[in-house]
């Protein structure tokens, strides 16, 4: 499905700490990115930081808007008022300047709120980082077997995990790096799709299923 798009549009980026009500503004988001005006578009990332000298956490609201900078404004202030948003953290773009070892899972519910504290915790190993891309709006109007990716009616957002390292040590990668991607995605699993388990295609790993094209390829690779 194609979607005009103008020639200008609004971005804004805002971070809250959990000092400054970062887990009311993760809740509350789960919320509003499907079912807000269609179109915005509400990325959430989750990462540990450094701020005054001190290990804290972060809720980064990355946002791409249809339309001019004070509609978008006026549209966060009414169905978001947690955020916060302000008119010095929008501005108007052309659309062509915006866009410049994952896993990966998809979310039918809201994350309760007494469970965000819980992720706090597991995310202050310091280097995993959770991104939220919010679905709903027009997917959410688009049947499963429409069209060849199925991940659309029902699906709140997908989630990325991600961790990030500069030592070239295999031995750090291995039992410290990704052991922490991994705790957290175990530690995810009763937030997440489930019979089936979802993840998009190009986001496959050994945890979801295998084949090596072969007669057996379809049972080694279903989840």
């Amino acid at each position: 499905m194609l979607v005009f798009v103008l020639k200008t549009v609004a971005v804004f980026r805002v971070e809250r700490l959990l000092e400054e009500n970062a887990t009311n503004v993760a809740y509350k988001r789960q919320f509003v990115a499907p079912v807000s005006d269609n179109n915005l578009f509400m990325r959430m990332l989750w990462q540990p930081v450094i701020r005054n000298k001190k290990h804290t956490l972060r809720v980064y609201i990355v946002t791409l808007y249809l339309g001019g900078a004070d509609s978008v404004v006026s549209l966060s202030a009414k169905e978001f008022p947690e955020l916060g948003q302000k008119t010095e953290d929008c501005r108007d773009i052309r659309w062509i300047d915006y866009f410049g070892g994952r896993k990966l899972d998809y979310r039918k519910k809201p994350i309760p709120k007494h469970s965000l504290s819980l992720i706090w915790k597991i995310m202050e190993l310091r280097k995993i980082a959770l991104i939220f891309n919010p679905y709903g709006g027009s997917m959410d109007e688009i049947p499963e077997a429409e069209t060849t990716f199925p991940h659309k009616a029902g699906i709140l957002f997908k989630i990325q995990y991600s961790v990030s390292w500069d030592s070239p040590d295999i031995e750090l990668e291995k039992n410290h790096n990704t052991s922490q991607i991994n705790r957290l995605y175990s530690c995810m699993t009763p937030f997440v799709s489930e019979n089936p388990m979802r993840a998009y295609l190009n986001y496959r790993d050994l945890d979801i299923g295998i084949d090596h094209n072969d007669k057996n390829r379809y049972n080694e690779g279903q989840v």
